[in-house]
């Protein structure tokens, strides 16, 4: 889309001007829900759609029907090939490595949409934990015809012209879905410690969560977190740390770090630039941040990665 090298972030707005990108239009449900199928990405290649890294202003799920294609996560690479699905959760940076004859139908649901349909879910914080170690299932024949149904279903409630509970209906949907690939992901791991579980913590912590994800370049401080949620810094990092094993500023400074990386090894920006552009104060101190999560002054970081 642009020859400019630079992470553009694309929102669920932006990606419905691009509809006729697809082989067949996609459905969409106001600026919450974009759903398509039998993608060709010949289109999509030309135009370089998500060929540099981006982010993308949604959760994603994308499934191969057919051929290969390796996509990368934060920096982590993924081969697909029929029936592997990809899920890439709210904030994460992708890039699309275009192959030949690649067909894929998928899925890209808002922040609010999605925090609003996980809450109440007993998988929202053991599927992220997951995906956050690894962004692909493999699924059986028997389980893709399963997902067909459901995609059916999809497009059904999307495409009826009387509708009043539309939305409901396909928030009920999704849920259904997202528990049924939920047991089929499980039961792949089969870990004690990825049980389902659901209680006030939990919903804390999605909410911190969501609210990192929007806030994290303005505000690195567990306690603005904290105040956003109505509790204290020590109660939000005691649960944080109980439901990931991470605190919640470590789990800030790892989101801050993938920025930081990224823009480094991806995008033309000065180390200056790159500085006003996450929040930090002056160059010294982002040195020094980057340099003691990484053992690298960010200059020798970007050498290295770009192979100098």
């Amino acid at each position: 889309m642009t020859d400019k090298k630079e992470i553009i972030t694309y929102s669920l707005s932006d990606l419905k001007q691009l509809g006729q990108l697809f082989n067949n239009e996609p459905e969409c449900m106001d600026d919450d829900v974009i759903i398509f199928r039998d993608t060709d990405v010949d289109a999509l290649r030309e135009h370089r759609l998500f060929a540099y890294p981006c982010r993308i202003d949604a959760g994603i799920f994308i499934f191969c029907e057919s051929g290969t294609m390796s996509v990368s996560i934060n920096l982590k690479t993924y081969q697909l090939t029929r029936g592997v699905a990809l899920f890439v959760l709210l904030g994460n940076i992708i890039q699309v490595h275009y192959a030949d004859h690649f067909k894929v139908r998928g899925m890209l649901v808002s922040s609010e949409f999605m925090y609003d349909t996980l809450i109440a879910s007993k998988l929202a914080t053991p599927l992220r934990m997951q995906l956050q170690a690894d962004c692909c299932i493999s699924f059986t024949d028997e389980q893709i015809h399963e997902l067909d149904e459901y995609y059916a279903l999809f497009f059904r409630t999307l495409t009826c012209p009387e509708a009043p509970f539309m939305t409901e209906t396909f928030r009920c949907l999704i849920a259904a879905a997202i528990y049924r690939i939920g047991t089929i992901f499980f039961s792949k791991v089969k870990t004690g410690s990825n049980r389902p579980t659901n209680n006030r913590r939990e919903a804390l912590f999605e909410r911190f969560m969501q609210l990192l994800e929007e806030h994290h370049v303005s505000e690195r401080n567990v306690a603005f977190y904290a105040d956003q949620l109505c509790v204290t810094p020590s109660y939000l990092s005691v649960v944080v740390k109980e439901k990931t094993g991470k605190t919640a500023l470590q789990w800030i400074n790892d989101i801050v770090m993938s920025d930081a990386r990224q823009l480094l090894l991806y995008s033309d920006q000065s180390i200056k630039e790159i500085v006003a552009t996450l929040g930090f104060p002056n160059q010294s101190f982002f040195g020094k941040y980057f340099k003691q999560h990484t053992g690298k002054s960010p200059k020798r970081f970007r050498f290295e990665g770009r192979g100098g």
